[in-house]
């Protein structure tokens, strides 16, 4: 009987808990009811969901989270956003640049996000921004005083004047941080990484135009060369150098020059040149001793081309003296050689220079172009020279010609010219010779330099056509007009 009566109560008992309970919660799913009719948006945040509604499906988790705040918590919460929209209306770049400073990550939850619209006003996004704030992030951002947010304007004019003074740079950095949207704090504190990028970036651009503008100036300067100095050589390069891209990596590139040249020898296999080029190169030496020359119309020739270029150019080239070679010339060599064509240039406002005294000169114009005159030069010599000048001149980056008095052809080169010459004389071996009128007159003339050429005398060989292996041949300008003689 006794065990019977217990378990009625226990009955009774468990029967009135699981009715309180049931009552408790159902107060509990009432007064949730409530908070979430009265702030939906702010229960959207809490939980960071896109929308709760009465009838949204809650876990347990979610509606202890939603009673864990106070009835005074949601009034603050509501008020505290409508004391963010405020701020954000009257510091609006300093307000986006405190939610990315601090709150970066709210801008990715639901009521942040556009909800399908392409095109939502700046005003209207920052009011999604404040919507998606928790309570406590809410409590700090209106927590700042007015004279933070002066100084954070003072910041971001910091900011705006390092973006628009490296666009390109600021573009790079961006792209590195893989975002769009970043703080005051992190551009002001990187401003010499983006300040680099811009300099990577304006280098590579101006590389990129300079190889443009130096293919265009040289085969500008091989027309005027055969407008004005049609007996010069020429031969056209491609000198190699290292340049920068956009990201700041060193890549090899190249440019186009050509160099002309008054009289050409080689110092590579002479064991195998013929009679004409050993006499070329016996020559060198004389000049080195200054006990040879050019005549003077030589150099007013050279000063007849540079003027074509400040036509060309409408400006004035630059003109500089090289006086160094592997040759190891001594400087009163070189002086007595430019010293004639150093005066034309004076006489024609024509400002020139040495190469190892670049540095000392204060230039007088902005430099577009330079001209560069060397007694004798390898192709070494040709590439070292040409890197050199381009490395000194890298801010402006001039266009650049290239003339030597002497040319010392490279092995390869005498080869292709002696092969040039082989091939030349088995094709005029094997064909019948039809002398035609200006064949006659060139037999006529050499006749009479047989008769009449000086021991002393010596002509320079005139070159014709594009290729990298001309065919020397003697032409009637020469001939009229002798390009160096010895001294006596």
């Amino acid at each position: 009987m006794n065990v019977i009566i217990i378990i009625a109560v226990v009955a009774i008992m468990t029967l009135l808990i699981v009715v309180l309970l049931k009552n408790a919660y159902a107060k509990d799913d009432a007064s949730i009811k409530h908070i979430i009719q009265k702030y939906p948006d702010l229960v959207s945040a809490l939980l960071n969901r896109n929308k709760v509604t009465v009838t949204t499906i809650l876990s347990n988790e979610e509606k202890d989270l939603i009673k864990s705040l106070s009835k005074q918590d949601w009034i603050e919460w509501h008020e505290l956003q409508t004391a963010a929209v405020h701020l954000s209306n009257k510091y609006p770049l300093e307000f986006d640049d405190y939610i990315m400073e601090f709150f970066n990550s709210s801008m990715n939850r639901p009521l942040a996000q556009s909800r399908g619209n392409l095109f939502v006003p700046i005003a209207q996004k920052r009011k999604r921004v404040i919507s998606a704030l928790k309570l406590d992030e809410l409590r700090q951002l209106c927590s700042e005083s007015n004279d933070c947010w002066e100084k954070r304007k003072i910041r971001i004019s910091k900011m705006a004047d390092i973006q628009n003074h490296n666009p390109k740079g600021f573009q790079r950095y961006c792209k590195i941080k893989q975002k769009q949207e970043l703080s005051s704090l992190e551009i002001i504190r990187d401003k010499n990484l983006i300040e680099q990028f811009q300099r990577f970036a304006e280098q590579s651009q101006n590389d990129e135009e300079w190889e443009i503008r130096q293919d265009s100036f040289a085969l500008k300067y091989y027309e005027i060369l055969k407008g004005k100095y049609g007996s010069a050589g020429r031969y056209v390069y491609e000198i190699p150098y290292n340049r920068i891209t956009e990201e700041g990596e060193c890549v090899k590139s190249k440019f186009k020059i050509w160099q002309s040249f008054s009289s050409a020898f080689s110092s590579s296999h002479l064991n195998q040149q013929t009679s004409s080029y050993i006499e070329a190169y016996n020559r060198v030496s004389a000049f080195k001793n200054r006990t040879r020359y050019f005549y003077d119309s030589v150099y007013n020739t050279i000063i007849d081309v540079i003027k074509q270029i400040s036509i060309d150019e409408n400006d004035k080239p630059l003109v500089i003296f090289v006086n160094n070679c592997n040759a190891e010339w001594d400087q009163i060599s070189y002086d007595y050689h430019y010293k004639r064509l150093k005066k034309g240039l004076k006489r024609e406002h024509i400002f020139s220079c040495d190469l190892n005294r670049l540095y000392e000169y204060q230039l007088p114009y902005q430099i577009s172009s330079i001209f560069i005159v060397d007694f004798l030069t390898t192709n070494e010599d040709l590439y070292n020279n040409c890197k050199s000048i381009i490395s000194y001149f890298d801010k402006v980056k001039p266009t650049i010609a290239y003339h030597s008095f002497l040319k010392d052809y490279s092995a390869d080169e005498i080869l292709e010219l002696l092969e040039a010459e082989k091939r030349e004389q088995i094709k005029k071996a094997s064909s019948p010779k039809i002398y035609s009128k200006d064949e006659d007159i060139k037999f006529i003339i050499k006749l009479f330099e047989k008769v009449n050429k000086h021991p002393y005398f010596s002509y320079t060989a005139a070159y014709s056509g594009d290729s990298r292996s001309p065919i020397p041949m003697i032409s009637v300008h020469s001939v009229g007009d002798i390009l160096y003689r010895r001294q006596s």
